[in-house]
C-alpha cells in the first residue's frame, strides 16, 4: 500500500490502481463524462508532491504539463510512497451579501421571457415549453478567467435563492487569457469548454434537485471566456 494525501485527507491506496476510482469511497468530486477513457480530458488533477512515485503520463496526457496529469491515467507504482494531489479548486466559495441600504434604487418593470400561468403551463414567450408545480427558475453566470459564480434565481419572485462561485477549473490551460486562447486554438477536442461545462452542471446540481425546472440561463463574460464557452474559434481575439 502506499499513501495519498488527496484534497488534504489522508488514505491508504493500492499501487497500480488510478486515482479516479477514489471518489467512489470517498466522495471527492472528480469531473468525467467519457468514464475513465482518457477522452474527455476532465478529471485534471494537480500532484503537488510525490510525482517520481506515479507512472508515466500516457498519450492521453500529451496536452498537460507538470504538475498536471488526469485522474484516470495516473497510477501510484511504488510501495509506500506518499503522494500529495488536489482536484483544481472549485469548492464552494462564501459570497458576501452587502447591504443594499444606501443605494440608489429606482423601481423598474419586470417582462420575463418565462413565465408561468394558473394552470402551470411554462411559456418561453408565447411557446410553450413544459408544465410544472415548482417554481420557475433561472440561472446566471458569470465566467471569469480567475473564477465562476452561479446564482440561482426565483422568476416568478424575481429573487435570487442562492449563489455559488468556484475557481475556474480551466486554469490548467494557463492562468491568463492569452494562455487560454493558446491552448484552446491548438486543440480541436474543446477541452476547456467541456472541463467548465462538467464543473457548472455540479455547481447546479449542488442548488437545485430540480435542474429540470431551470428554463432560462444568462451566461456573461469577457470576450474569451465566453467565445471559449460556446465553442466559438478564438485564435482572432488573440
Amino acid at each position: 500500500m502506499a499513501t495519498l494525501i488527496f484534497n488534504n485527507k489522508k488514505f491508504d491506496y493500492p499501487v497500480n490502481k488510478d486515482l479516479f476510482v477514489l471518489q467512489k469511497d470517498t466522495g471527492i468530486f472528480i469531473a468525467s463524462s467519457c468514464y475513465k477513457q482518457g477522452l474527455c480530458k476532465e478529471c485534471v488533477i494537480k500532484i503537488d508532491k510525490g510525482s517520481e512515485f506515479l507512472n508515466e503520463p500516457t498519450e492521453y496526457e500529451n496536452h498537460l504539463k507538470p504538475p498536471y496529469r488526469l485522474a484516470c491515467q495516473t497510477k501510484i507504482v511504488q510501495e509506500e510512497a506518499i503522494v500529495e494531489c488536489s482536484t483544481l479548486k472549485r469548492d464552494e466559495i462564501v459570497i458576501e451579501e452587502h447591504s443594499t441600504d444606501s443605494f440608489i434604487r429606482k423601481n423598474i418593470s419586470l417582462n420575463p421571457a418565462v413565465t408561468k400561468d394558473i394552470k402551470n403551463n411554462v411559456f418561453l414567450v408565447k411557446e410553450q415549453v413544459g408544465n410544472t408545480k415548482n417554481s420557475i427558475l433561472g440561472l446566471a453566470i458569470d465566467i471569469g478567467t480567475t473564477t465562476v459564480v452561479l446564482k440561482l434565481i426565483d422568476l416568478s419572485q424575481a429573487i435570487v435563492i442562492k449563489s455559488i462561485s468556484f475557481e475556474n477549473p480551466q486554469r490548467f490551460a494557463g492562468s491568463n487569457v492569452m494562455s487560454r486562447i493558446h491552448f484552446d486554438s491548438n486543440d480541436n477536442t474543446k477541452q476547456l469548454k467541456r472541463i467548465l461545462n462538467s464543473h457548472i452542471y455540479n455547481a447546479i446540481r449542488k442548488m437545485t434537485e430540480n435542474t429540470q425546472d431551470v428554463y432560462d440561463v444568462l451566461i456573461a463574460g469577457n470576450t474569451t471566456m465566453r467565445d471559449i464557452y460556446f465553442g466559438i474559434d478564438v485564435t482572432t481575439v488573440g
